[in-house]
């Protein structure tokens, strides 16, 4: 092994200094017209299932904090959209992924899980991770590494599963691999940190303390 014979510190000080976090994924528009698109998005969702939701000050609010996520790029890089059943968590996630897939252009879906590009952003269920990991390993790995990724029911997949005799956590180490690389995911939950905690460990649910926006969705479900 060789060294330099003469380092100049002060240079590698202005080197590491120099350094700058990168942006993530946004939206290139106000999140006062993103928060437009979602609610309108959501309205959709919600008329698809022939149902209605209730709306109010804290359902404009929960909309709002979701578009500024959407728009700012030096922001946490993960969303995450926990709480009770039936408050319109995964409706909301669903609306967000519309608007990002409506206003990315084609051309510009850069390595997602949909080969086709038809998507700049796929929802899969937790447990559509672990299956991937079990029977179709390269689907798992585009999952690792997909600029943007929502995954919906996170908490109801199993974390331990075996192969070859060894024990691996595939939702554990997805997560871990998207937040090394500062890679965009949205997670709907019913848990939340300190359930994370107890299900996943305190190393995940302190990495999600720094990864994650959270904002919850609590009272009675809407579900009749």
């Amino acid at each position: 092994m060789e060294f330099i014979s003469n380092p100049d510190f002060d240079q590698f000080a202005n080197v590491c200094n120099a350094v700058q976090v990168k942006p993530r994924f946004a939206l290139p528009f106000k999140a006062v017209d993103i928060a437009k698109a979602i609610n309108v998005a959501y309205n959709a969702e919600v008329a698809a299932r022939n149902c209605k939701m209730e709306s109010g000050d804290d359902y404009k609010s929960k909309v709002m904090s979701v578009a500024e996520w959407c728009a700012d790029s030096y922001g946490r890089v993960g969303l995450l959209l926990f709480g009770t059943v039936g408050t319109g968590k995964t409706t909301m996630m669903n609306a967000l992924c519309r608007v990002i897939n409506y206003f990315v252009k084609p051309e510009y879906r850069e390595l997602v899980l949909d080969e086709d590009y038809k998507k700049a952003i796929d929802t899969v269920r937790s447990k559509d991770v672990v299956e991937a990991y079990q029977n179709d390993r390269g689907l798992y790995d585009r999952m690792c590494k997909v600029k943007l990724l929502a995954i919906d029911e996170f908490g109801i997949e199993a974390i331990d599963v075996k192969s070859f005799g060894n024990s691996n956590e595939p939702i554990i180490d997805l997560l871990s691999m998207r937040y090394d690389r500062r890679l965009c995911t949205v997670i709907s939950s019913n848990l939340d940190l300190n359930e994370i905690r107890n299900r996943y460990g305190l190393r995940l649910q302190d990495r999600f303390i720094e990864m994650f926006k959270m904002i919850a969705f609590t009272g009675k479900s809407y579900r009749k």
